[in-house]
This record gives C-alpha cells, structure tokens and sequence, in this order.
C-alpha cells in the first residue's frame, strides 16, 4: 500500500511541477514529429527545454530531442540528447523519469548496433515499467521488439519469438488505447509499430503484414480481457 501511495504521490509532483508553456512546446513539437517535420519538431523540444524549470521537463525535452535526432539519422546528437536527459533523470530522482531515460539509453544501444545488449536493457525496463503500472507499456515493448526482430534477422532469435512481440506491440497499442490516450500520442505508438513491421519484414510486405497482424490481435483482444503481460511466447 505505501509503494502504491508513494507512486501515486510521486506522479502528481511531477505533473504539478511541469508550467503550462512548457508542455504546450513538448505537444506541438509532438505533433510535428508525428506530421513528419522534423526541423519544426527540434526547433518546439528546443524551445521547450529553455522553458523547463526542472531536472524533470529537462529530462523530458532533451528525450524528445533525442528521438527527433534519432529520426534524422543523427545518431551522435541523439546519443547526446539521451546522455544529458538521463543526467537530469537521476539528479530529479523521480523512478518514472528515471525509467523512460534508461529505456532510450536502450533504444540508443539499439541504433548502435547491439542487439542483444538491447533487449536486455530494454527488458529490465519494460518489467519495472509493468511494476510501476503505467499504461504508456507499447513504449517498452516497441523497444524490445525491434531488438528481437534484429536478432531474428541475424540468426539468433527462432522467428516464432520474434513475432510473438511483433503481434504483443500491436496488442499493447489496443489496450492502450483503451485508456483515453491522446490522438498525437496514439500517431506516435502507431508509427513505432510501424517501424518494427518494416524492421521484420520489409518496405514491401510491411504494409501487408502490418493489416494481417493488427486483426489478429484485434481478435485476440476481444477474446480475452486479460493484459497483454500474461501471455507469454
């Protein structure tokens, strides 16, 4: 009962924390993202992160800059932008904001190259995200699912499990969208599902594969009421 107070406490502190100009920057820049203008997206993080007025939104805006970088093949400035939203993550202390940079650090370890180092960080994240209760999982497990799908296309992961989390990312969106997630935000989780069908199968089948996989899971939600977290491969 006390961690669950402490967590709940712990959210309302930092959403009291944040100004309202600052998360109005991180929407817009959010919503550019989304609509594919980049420079106009780093341009609202950046402004963002000059309107922070703590160690949380500036772990947040140097994140959302970090994944802009990422998009532009700007491996090194994201690297950056990762390093230093992690920095302000642990001197803020806050578990959550401390979680969402330690999951970049393994979407950044990703985009390096290793995969296996990867999916571990990118596991040991996704347990404690489940741990905390948030409901935003799908970012998690998009991250482990890329990293599973790359060691599928190397040879080291039999494809069945890599498909599994392929099908468990889209399983994560539904339910997520169950709890009134924003449109902007719901574009955002769509496109990463997006990403790991291009990873696993191609430009050419991903569209396809994209359309099978969504109604599978679609009918398996229906099917069940229970969290994507008890099935298991």
């Amino acid at each position: 009962m006390y961690t669950a107070v402490k967590r709940s406490d712990e959210r309302r502190s930092i959403m009291t924390s944040m100004n309202g100009s600052f998360l109005v920057c991180l929407r817009n820049g959010e919503k550019f993202l989304v609509d594919g203008w980049l420079e106009h997206a780093l341009s609202a993080f950046e402004y963002a992160r000059s309107l922070a007025r703590n160690q949380t939104e500036r772990s947040q805006a140097w994140a959302c800059i970090g994944l802009t970088y990422l998009e532009m093949l700007e491996r090194e400035k994201a690297d950056e932008a990762f390093q230093m939203s992690s920095l302000n993550a642990k001197v803020c202390g806050y578990a959550n904001v401390t979680l969402e940079a330690d999951r970049n650090k393994a979407l950044m370890v990703l985009e390096k190259g290793d995969a296996a180092r990867a999916r571990r960080l990118g596991q040991l994240t996704l347990d404690e995200a489940s741990k905390l209760g948030r409901r935003d999982l799908i970012w998690f497990v998009h991250v482990v699912t890329r990293a599973q799908v790359r060691l599928h296309k190397t040879g080291d992961l039999v494809k069945t499990e890599a498909l599994y989390w392929v099908l468990r990312e889209i399983l994560e969106y539904l339910y997520a969208g169950c709890v009134g997630s924003g449109e902007v935000t719901r574009q955002l989780w769509w496109n990463g599902i997006k990403k790991s069908h291009r990873d696993m199968y191609g430009v050419l089948l991903a569209p396809f594969m994209l359309l099978v996989n969504f109604h599978r899971a679609r009918r398996q939600v229906k099917s069940t009421s229970k969290s994507p977290l008890s099935h298991q491969p």
